[in-house]
C-alpha cells in the first residue's frame, strides 16, 4: 500500500514518481516498437530481392516467412525463418540468404517440416 499522509492522501512525490515511471516505460516501448518495425522493413526488402533472384535461378518456388520477422517483434539478434517449397539445396539457400540480408537464415523444406509448422506458416506467415 502506498504511503499516505494523515488525511489519507497519497504522497505527491510518490505519485509524481509513478507517473514518471509510466511515461518512461511508454516512451521505451514505443521506441522499441519503432526500431523493430524499421528492422523488419529493412530485412524484408533485402529478403524479397534475394528470394526473387533465387527463384529466377530455379532454386525455390514458394516461400513463407515465419517467426519473429513475420509475426513477432524482431531484434538485432533475430534470425530469418523460412518454409520453402521446391528447394534443391536448403543449406545453400540459407547461406546465400544470410549473406543477402545480413543475419542467419533457417530454411525448412516444406516436404519435411512438421505439419503444425507448415499449417501455421501458411496461415499466419508472410508469403514471399
Amino acid at each position: 500500500m502506498a504511503p499516505r499522509d494523515p488525511t489519507g492522501a497519497e504522497d505527491p512525490l510518490l505519485r509524481a514518481f509513478r507517473q514518471r515511471v509510466r511515461e518512461t516505460m511508454a516512451r521505451d516501448l514505443e521506441r522499441e516498437r519503432a526500431e523493430a518495425e524499421a528492422l523488419r522493413s529493412e530485412v524484408l526488402c533485402k529478403l524479397r530481392d534475394a528470394i526473387g533472384a533465387e527463384r529466377g535461378r530455379g532454386e525455390c518456388t514458394e516461400v513463407w516467412l515465419f517467426g519473429s520477422f513475420a509475426w513477432g517483434t524482431p531484434t538485432e539478434r533475430s534470425d530469418v525463418d523460412l518454409l520453402v517449397k521446391g528447394c534443391k539445396n536448403p543449406d545453400g539457400l540459407a547461406g546465400r540468404l544470410w549473406l543477402a540480408c545480413g543475419r542467419p537464415a533457417h530454411v525448412l523444406d516444406f516436404a519435411t517440416a512438421p505439419q503444425s509448422l507448415v499449417d501455421r506458416a501458411m496461415a499466419e506467415g508472410l508469403a514471399l
